[in-house]
């Protein structure tokens, strides 16, 4: 095909080929730049999703490294009063281990008192019978026993028939033989009475036959008279003081 000249000579046809290369070009390069955008566009998707998959994996490994800092920490505190409660256990049964002991070795202790006391029930017996008023003080200090087992012990050999007698309002123990008791029997079932008595003779009458007695005297050992307060077998330290009087149904 031949050029195409204007009125100066110059070629019309072949510059109008160049401007529909060069629209061609251009259209191309629009194409490929339009590629590109969308292919920029793509691989910021990407990078934006990756990251977001980035940080949402770095928020759960966070958050798991918490939980495992939390669970240890519980761990911990779990431990920590396990072994407070261990021990106070530990000190619980020790507390108990020694107070067992201690009730153990107490039971012991009034056990061979009891069993000393049964041992001596004839010597205790001839002691009460030998004195007509004594103190349980003085009883408890000559046999080595403690007051208040001592007094009971009398109670019972009372309420067994082991010995006749009775506790005055000081507390003091009156033994009553069975001659006086026959003495007793012979006079209020002699005349005048004859087996009829009322309680104002029949106390005098007692008083009689106790007063017949040869002392009147409370029986004290000789610690007792040395010195006024006397170390009982119980650890109690009581005073003890001779006494001189009528007879306690006076």
């Amino acid at each position: 095909m031949a050029d195409v000249c204007d009125e100066n000579g110059e070629i019309i046809e072949g510059e109008e080929e160049n401007q529909n290369e060069e629209v061609h070009i251009k259209k191309i390069g629009k194409k490929k730049a339009e590629h590109l955008r969308r292919k920029e566009q793509r691989q910021q998707y990407m990078q934006w999703v990756e990251a977001q998959r980035q940080n949402k994996k770095e928020r759960e490994r966070l958050k798991e490294e918490d939980a495992r800092k939390r669970k240890a920490k519980e761990l911990k505190r779990i431990e920590r009063e396990e072994e407070r409660m261990m021990k106070i256990k530990e000190q619980q049964r020790k507390k108990e281990e020694e107070l067992r002991k201690q009730q153990e070795k107490q039971r012991q202790e009034d056990e061979n008192r009891r069993q000393r006391m049964i041992s001596q029930t004839s010597e205790i017996i001839s002691y009460l019978e030998s004195n007509r008023t004594v103190s349980i003080e003085a009883v408890a200090s000559h046999f080595d026993l403690r007051v208040n087992e001592t007094r009971s012990f009398i109670e019972d050999l009372i309420n067994n028939e082991d010995i006749i007698g009775t506790f005055d309002t000081q507390g003091r123990f009156i033994a009553i033989t069975n001659s006086q008791l026959t003495q007793l029997q012979h006079i209020i079932e002699s005349s005048p009475y004859n087996g009829q008595i009322n309680n104002e003779d029949y106390i005098h009458i007692c008083q009689q036959i106790l007063q017949s007695s040869e002392s009147d005297d409370i029986l004290l050992d000789s610690d007792t008279i040395k010195n006024d307060n006397v170390n009982l077998s119980d650890g109690t330290v009581t005073q003890r003081k001779k006494w001189k009087g009528k007879s306690p149904l006076e």
